[in-house]
């Protein structure tokens, strides 16, 4: 993680827990210092948001889910246009001003 992210920190904005289940909201800030699922290092500073939810079984993890915003993390990369520009393109090419 810190060979591709360098100064990668998470903040954990909200926990909440019931019955066999906890969800975990964060926010992840990091500069990409390294390859990211074969997007070559950028050295752009990324900040997204995400949910984890746990299953709890006899006190151990036994299912997670992982939801993080991966659009806005692959725009601020430069990956991909961001939104507006996706929009504007769309329009364009469907004839519309």
């Amino acid at each position: 993680m810190k060979a591709t992210w360098g100064d990668w920190r998470v903040e954990v904005d909200e926990v909440i827990a019931e019955g066999d289940r906890v969800m975990l909201r964060w926010t992840f800030h990091g500069t990409q210092q390294g390859e990211y699922l074969g997007y070559p290092a950028t050295g752009r500073q990324v900040s997204h948001t995400g949910i984890n939810i746990f299953r709890i079984e006899n006190g151990k993890i036994a299912e997670m889910w992982d939801l993080y915003d991966r659009l806005w993390l692959w725009q601020q990369l430069g990956a991909i246009p961001e939104t507006r520009e996706l929009i504007a393109s769309a329009r364009k090419a469907n004839g519309f001003q």
